[in-house]
């Protein structure tokens, strides 16, 4: 709780003061908006339209004299009269713990040679055993087991007082309206303004709506705060009602709506006029666990956010991974089809060069065939008249000598005829076999290159 908040929480039947620029006490909601609101920036008020009417309050300094701030210096005099008092320093409480380790820890290291009695008894204290936990449990009080509450007006509210401006010729009073409130008060976000009516009209008496949740809680309260640290709070109105401010425009006054307020809100409203509704309920129900609960949302946000930015920098290492795989199978397809269809004309040429030495080869054995066959035919042709020749000698011998003669002629020639005929039959043979292997290793050469392009493939 902050030097501002001494003041009561708010409740049903407790018409709290507000402190003002007398110096009185301003009221909290609680330690868990106090706390949360500490840190959110207090906006000032814009300033009101010059209509001559109303004067709003405008934004004041937190250091003034008569201020709610504390003093800045407050807890080293505290600190102060409190290391010259060994007594003191017992009584301290909690809070002032470590700020008392740190700067006793910093005395003895730079005047431990000045240390008077008061320190040396402090030091010696501090040196002494720790009572192990457990064997001193129950000798403190601490607060009580149950954290108090009260209840609050829900939805929250702000009544602003003195909104009325003058009388018509029917007596009847004439007013702010409600976009005219918002509009004074817009940096508040209030979510809507009413009046309240009676027999006279206009009452003077306006409320200011805020969102039905713990942000509308504290900008209400936030509002609030405003009016009491300007001194026209609830205090300010009940005590001393200063309806105008100098130059003649209207003073607004302003405080958290309580049960009786509202109540008095709605004592002349009837069938015309609807009601102010409201209801009460928990400040821990409706503010304090909700800004638990915010709380833990929000760690539970930075918790997935963090968790999106890990798995969003994931995500772009694995599409940058996918991209360059993408990349090598492209280069890897492109470099496989080069090498197909490279093996595709290489198969293609190997294969119509296999085809000519085939057509080749056809034609050479052709022509040997035919060439064979003419050969046989003049051989054979050749035999038949030799034979004639000799038939025709055996017939009509003329001697013995020439007959002889004529046997071994005949005999050699043929002998001649059998060596040229097993001469050509080796040679035919031969070239046949040669033409076998031949063919059988261009068949042999081709079945390799097909097994070796459907390997590449």
């Amino acid at each position: 709780m902050n030097s501002r908040g001494g003041g009561k929480p708010f409740g049903s039947g407790a018409n709290t003061s507000l402190s003002s620029k007398g110096g009185n006490a301003v009221e909290s909601s609680g330690p868990a908006v106090e706390q949360l609101s500490q840190g959110v920036a207090e906006m000032g008020l814009d300033s009101a339209q010059d209509d001559g009417e109303w004067e709003v309050i405008s934004k004041t300094s937190r250091n003034r004299s008569g201020s709610s701030s504390v003093k800045p210096g407050g807890s080293q005099d505290t600190h102060t009269k409190a290391s010259r008092n060994p007594d003191v320093i017992q009584k301290l409480g909690m809070r002032n713990s470590d700020e008392d380790e740190v700067k006793k820890e910093s005395d003895e290291d730079e005047d431990d040679d000045a240390l008077d009695d008061t320190d040396d008894e402090l030091l010696s204290g501090r040196r002494s055993s720790v009572v192990p936990a457990g064997e001193a449990f129950g000798k403190w009080k601490g607060l009580n087991d149950e954290e108090k509450d009260h209840e609050i007006v829900w939805p929250p509210m702000v009544i602003v007082m003195n909104t009325r401006l003058e009388q018509d010729g029917n007596d009847k009073w004439l007013g702010m309206g409600n976009q005219e409130l918002l509009n004074y008060f817009r940096g508040y976000a209030a979510v809507k303004a009413r009046h309240s009516y009676g027999p006279q009209s206009h009452r003077g008496m306006s409320a200011l709506v805020f969102e039905s949740s713990a942000r509308g809680h504290l900008e209400a309260e936030r509002l609030h705060k405003h009016f009491a640290e300007q001194g026209t709070d609830r205090n300010a109105w009940d005590r001393r009602q200063v309806l105008f401010y100098h130059g003649g425009k209207r003073q607004l006054y302003g405080y958290m709506a309580l049960k009786e307020d509202l109540d008095l809100f709605n004592r002349h409203s009837h069938v015309g006029k609807s009601k102010l509704k409201y209801e009460m309920r928990s400040y821990h129900e409706m503010v304090v666990n909700q800004i638990r609960q915010m709380t833990e949302d929000n760690q539970q946000l930075i918790y997935l956010e963090n968790k999106v930015v890990k798995e969003q920098r994931h995500s772009k290492q694995l599409e940058e991974i996918s991209r360059i795989l993408n990349e090598k199978v492209r280069k890897t397809e492109e470099e496989n089809y080069i090498v197909r269809r490279r093996t595709q004309m290489h198969h293609e040429q190997n294969k119509e060069e296999l085809d000519f030495q085939e057509q080749f080869f056809k034609e050479q054995l052709e022509t040997i065939h035919e060439q064979r066959g003419v050969k046989e035919e003049d051989f054979e042709k050749l035999q038949q008249d030799k034979r004639q020749l000799v038939k025709e000698l055996n017939a009509n011998p003329c001697n013995t000598e020439d007959y002889r003669s004529r046997v071994e002629e005949v005999e050699k020639f043929i002998e001649l005829q059998d060596t040229e005929m097993g001469e050509y039959v080796g040679e035919r043979d031969g070239l046949i076999e040669e033409h076998a292997e031949k063919l059988s290793a261009v068949k042999r050469r081709q079945h390799e290159e097909e097994v070796e392009n459907r390997e590449r493939v």
